[in-house]
């Protein structure tokens, strides 16, 4: 039995879901299905080959080191002295 959810996304990007499911004559819910499981089983290969872990480590060191010589980031906010660990 399969549970329902409710998600909340951009409009653009629903359109896009609704453009490409309609392509393979998959219902929304069966694409976003899809699309879920095949990228949950992507990031689980990721993260049992240490990927994951690898690219929070990088994430950290280049806040870390933009923090300690003042750089700003993309949007132009100087960063903090604490760096935070970006969501993937």
């Amino acid at each position: 039995m399969k549970t329902k959810i409710a998600i909340a996304i951009e409009p653009e990007l629903l359109t896009r879901i609704d453009r490409m499911a309609a392509k393979f004559d998959l219902s929304r819910s069966q694409l976003v299905g899809n699309l879920l499981s095949s990228g949950l089983d992507d990031a689980e290969a990721l993260n049992a080959i240490g990927v994951i872990n690898l690219i929070k480590s990088l994430v950290k060191f280049k806040d870390k080191l933009k923090s300690s010589v003042g750089l700003k980031d993309n949007v132009g906010r100087k960063f903090s002295k604490e760096p935070s660990l970006r969501k993937m």
